[in-house]
């Protein structure tokens, strides 16, 4: 072949590159939708390339928006290199073993206060918050570990309203029950022992106080009682001594002397006395 021939070659290989390339510019502008700045890019690469053989590749990216954002080469590949060097650095942290810390693998269980043995559920911590187990709760269920009614809390114990009250104002926890009397009654409140006797002893120390208490009030009942008979027996007294006394009466007839009428000048009047009770009469004489 000679050499005009493979000059023609060449310029024919020439001409159909750029044509595909304005095609593909083209494509890329439709897509783009060509901002200004884009197409000054693309413009100057058409220059390049039909003023040299050469063709420059540009480094454009997708910013999702509708057009293309221009990358240096350079700038991504040295972001490419920071970030392989960051996972690196990550990858290769090396952790130095601390002081040694005995974690046990499974929470530690509360110990009853009474036998001191651990134990995973209660009746009482979960109603009342008394760290108990059940075990000791059951032995002692008629006892310090009973539960009371409110009235049985404030006849025998002596407690006040006030102490009653839920436990968020200051008084105890309680748990509610059905009446048994009719489900139209309102809801049991039913107290531990155990919790009652220690509020009840803040006031009166101990059980010898509450003794005393009891008995002291019992003196004061007896002798509100006995007041209140007294005042009865009285009224009743009263009541037949007049009707005696009424029954016992006569009719009464007034005796006035003539010797024991006085004259009255003030008043211009005479006054007669009876001569049995006393009871005076003013008149005129004519």
């Amino acid at each position: 072949m000679t050499m005009n021939a493979k000059t023609k070659v060449k310029v024919a290989s020439n001409k159909e590159q750029a044509k595909l390339r304005k095609h593909q510019l083209a494509e890329e502008r439709k897509k783009a939708k060509a901002s200004p700045h884009v197409d000054a890019l693309i413009a100057s690469e058409q220059n390049s390339s039909s003023s040299s053989g050469k063709r420059r590749v540009g480094y454009f990216k997708d910013s999702y928006a509708g057009f293309f954002i221009e990358e240096e080469p350079s700038s991504t590949a040295s972001q490419q290199n920071e970030d392989d060097t960051s996972t690196k650095d990550r990858n290769s942290i090396v952790f130095e073993p601390g002081p040694e810390v005995l974690i046990p693998s499974y929470p530690l269980l509360p110990k009853c206060k009474d036998c001191n043995k651990e134990f995973s559920t209660s009746f009482l911590r979960k109603h009342f918050g008394e760290i108990v187990c059940d075990r000791c709760k059951d032995e002692h269920n008629n006892g310090k570990y009973s539960l009371i009614t409110k009235t049985t809390a404030k006849q025998d114990y002596l407690l006040r309203e006030s102490e009653l009250c839920p436990e968020t104002e200051g008084g105890l926890r309680f748990m509610e029950k059905e009446n048994p009397t009719g489900k139209s009654y309102n809801k049991m409140k039913l107290y531990l022992r155990y919790q009652v006797e220690e509020k009840c002893f803040t006031r009166f120390k101990n059980l010898q106080g509450l003794e005393e208490e009891h008995d002291r009030r019992d003196e004061d009942q007896k002798d509100k009682k006995l007041k209140r008979h007294k005042k009865k027996m009285d009224k009743l007294r009263k009541e037949t001594m007049t009707g005696t006394w009424l029954k016992e009466q006569k009719p009464h007839t007034h005796i006035y002397l003539p010797d024991d009428e006085v004259y009255d000048e003030q008043e211009d009047e005479w006054i007669k006395t009876c001569k049995d009770c006393g009871f005076q009469v003013r008149f005129e004489k004519m």
